[in-house]
């Protein structure tokens, strides 16, 4: 018969796989009603799936580590608890004329990297999914533009306080030099892209959306328009980060992806 405290952590990880499985309906019941294609749900669908998973294995790692440190305990009889220090990211020194690709499931180590290299005083570019009032919520960017990978059209901006009379510390109106691209239209992105690259050269792209991207064109599309974008990073000496996730593609699209990179991350 189980003791008390093995039921009370058995008891735990039912919670968490229960957990998991509410909010991952919960996610695919709110996509499933915002009108996506089918194409994008699929997408989003394994992206959900491979949160959940990682949320249920922490929980198993969490739980495994509890039961190892009670045998340690109780053999040698002390109440010493051992910690387990987290592993570091090993930090990354970009080179001129690279492009980086870091696997995750969502965008975020791509946009610490971003950080540092726009707090080191490199001009750079976003190209997200994400809104651009998310991203510079979320993240430290500075001046960088931000073009918005999204079916809707930009509105045209109300006045500028400076023009109510109003006093800023800042002139620089972040909204006025965004761009909306639609993901279909990579010729347009392209040519966003490489006209920042030949007024900045040696500065810095962040692309997150490639999915996004994928659910809206052909996948050969796609890789021409990376390796374009590569041979511009090579000639102006700059740099790319691209936020990639593995669970969105089949094996073969995202070897060919990787092939394409200078480094994979």
């Amino acid at each position: 018969m189980p003791t008390k405290k093995e039921t009370e952590k058995q008891l735990d990880y039912a919670k968490g796989y229960r957990d998991a499985l509410v909010d991952t309906w919960e996610s695919v019941i709110k996509l499933a009603t915002k009108g996506y294609s089918s194409r994008e749900l699929q997408i989003m669908s394994k992206t959900q799936s491979l949160e959940s998973r990682q949320q249920i294995e922490a929980k198993i790692s969490e739980l495994e580590a509890d039961f190892a440190q009670d045998d340690i305990i109780e053999a040698e009889d002390i109440k010493v608890i051992h910690q387990t220090e987290p592993k570091p990211i090993i930090a990354v020194n970009l080179r001129p004329g690279m492009s980086y690709m870091i696997r995750e499931p969502k965008p975020s180590r791509c946009y610490k990297m971003f950080e540092k290299e726009i707090a080191a005083g490199k001009t750079g570019l976003c190209v997200s999914r994400q809104s651009p009032r998310e991203v510079r919520d979320n993240y430290k960017i500075g001046r960088s533009r931000v073009i918005w990978l999204s079916l809707y059209e930009k509105q045209d901006a109300p006045l500028p306080p400076s023009a109510l009379g109003m006093i800023t510390d800042d002139s620089f109106q972040a909204d006025a030099n965004d761009v909306y691209v639609q993901p279909a239209a990579l010729p347009v992105l392209f040519s966003h892209i490489t006209n920042f690259l030949d007024g900045n050269p040696g500065g810095i792209v962040v692309l997150d959306g490639l999915e996004y991207l994928t659910s809206h064109t052909k996948f050969q599309s796609l890789m021409n328009f990376l390796q374009m974008i590569n041979e511009h990073i090579k000639q102006t000496g700059s740099y790319l980060l691209l936020s990639a996730n593995p669970q969105a593609f089949d094996d073969r699209q995202f070897s060919q992806l990787e092939t394409e990179m200078s480094q994979v991350l």
